[in-house]
């Protein structure tokens, strides 16, 4: 299995900021991982994932684990 610096050592990309988030099912049994890396401001800078991308990411990955459990 990769590790983030073994994909960046052959990708040539930096991964600085993350955001993994679980996909549950109706039985709160995790079906997976939404994983986000790297948010960029409006000058192209890597920040961290804000408290409204991440409540945004949440919504997503419930609505990902529904279709995925159906």
């Amino acid at each position: 299995m990769a590790t983030t610096k073994k994909f960046d050592q052959s990708t040539g990309y930096r991964s600085k900021s993350f955001l993994c988030i679980p996909l549950l099912n109706y039985s709160d049994e995790v079906i997976g991982v939404l994983q986000l890396i790297n948010a960029k401001n409006d000058a192209g800078e890597v920040i961290a994932f804000s408290k409204d991308v991440q409540r945004t990411i949440e919504a997503l990955a419930s609505q990902a684990a529904v279709a995925i459990d159906n």
